[in-house]
């Protein structure tokens, strides 16, 4: 089992082959890519891991946190490993205080990473605990202890600095509606009010007002919603926000350069994976096209590219990339033939594409960290 219910029904996770059947795709769209011309490099991580997350740090290298390293993934790790593009290896970092898995990491503005919540093992509480990882000295000091643990929740940095944490899941099929902000001048974490519903598995993008939009997500677990809310940072207070066009949860939200938000893929029934793509524009949610591929559990192994195409090398069985202004979809290079499920993608200051981890339709791990040159 994935942590027990922990990842399966609330951090982000779904049914697998070893369950039941695999997931029903939705119809791609027409006009299958060519071949990709660009290759990959493949790389050798200490580990193979899924859950985990992975952080752009101030000199280029990117922190790969916990995690799940063994396959079904009963137990989370506390290992930490870093990736330097100069050299295309991977060294060992240093420990984190618990184990987690499924739990979120923020970058913040002067370098240092905020790791909150998460699970630490097959049938365990959320965390509450939070540590920071300081960029400065390259270790993991306390950083607060959350009001309630939390797993499968949305973490997002605030432009007026600090962190919002919200939704999430808090214990055995329940979900809370609660989120709370990190203040980094005391390092504690402080109520933030309370959404219109219980969420977990949505997504939380920060807008070009300071503001925070969240989408979608389950509020009873296994079932998705098609409604978002805004959070006001200055005024601490949520406001409703308009509906997406299609319910759906485990799916990625990614910030364009023109102040919009690409909401792509997902399921709305743990069953069905979805291929639509939708952009809020600051005033409601557009049909903005279709993937090639139905696709979940990716919301960490989507980037934008340079060039304003969105890679997406995760969630499904191959990669594939989105280019929001024209719509047209693109293979990305990498292995392919099992699903990948939480994996992460990172983007380099070379505009490469690191991609590390994840697991398949079975929760076995996969083998498959990898260097991408997507131009």
């Amino acid at each position: 089992m994935v942590l027990a219910w922990v990842l399966v029904a609330c951090t982000d996770s779904g049914p697998t082959t070893g369950q039941g059947t695999e997931p029903e795709t939705a119809p791609p769209s027409t006009g299958a890519a060519a071949r990709p011309s660009d290759g990959y490099t493949a790389l050798d991580p200490i580990v193979d891991r899924a859950a985990h997350a992975a952080s752009l740090l101030p000199d280029g290298r990117v922190l790969i946190t916990g995690g799940c390293i063994v396959d079904g993934c009963g137990e989370a790790t506390a290992s930490t490993e870093i990736f330097d593009p100069v050299t295309q290896r991977f060294v060992d970092g240093p420990d984190m205080s618990v184990p987690r898995a499924g739990h979120t990491a923020t970058p913040l503005p002067g370098g240092d990473v905020l790791l909150v919540g998460g699970y630490r093992g097959e049938g365990e509480p959320p965390l509450a605990a939070a540590e920071l990882y300081d960029a400065a000295t390259g270790t993991f000091v306390p950083g607060g202890e959350l009001a309630i643990g939390r797993g499968g929740h949305m973490a997002v940095a605030l432009l007026e600095g600090g962190v919002l944490v919200a939704g999430g899941s808090v214990g055995r099929r329940t979900l809370t509606d609660t989120a709370e902000t990190w203040d980094p001048s005391t390092r504690s974490f402080q109520s933030a009010g309370a959404m219109s519903i219980p969420r977990a598995a949505g997504t939380a993008t920060t807008l070009p007002d300071g503001s925070v939009l969240v989408a979608g997500g389950e509020s009873i677990p296994g079932l998705g919603v098609d409604s978002s809310e805004i959070y006001r940072p200055q005024s601490r207070t949520w406001l409703t926000g308009p509906a997406l066009g299609q319910a759906r949860f485990k799916h990625a939200a990614v910030a364009l350069a023109d102040g919009s938000v690409l909401i792509v893929g997902g399921t709305s029934d743990d069953q069905l994976l979805l291929t639509g793509v939708e952009r809020y524009d600051g005033a409601a949610f557009r049909e903005d096209g279709m993937l090639g591929e139905g696709r979940y559990k990716f919301s960490e192994a989507v980037a934008v590219l340079p060039d304003g195409r969105v890679a997406i090398p995760g969630g499904g069985r191959t990669g594939e990339s989105y280019d929001p202004s024209s719509g047209a979809i693109a293979p990305l290079a990498g292995p392919s033939g099992r699903r990948s499920s939480f994996a992460t993608a990172t983007l380099l200051g070379n505009g490469s594409l690191l991609v590390v981890g994840g697991y398949d339709e079975r929760i076995d791990l996969l083998r498959a960290a990898y260097l991408l040159d997507p131009t």
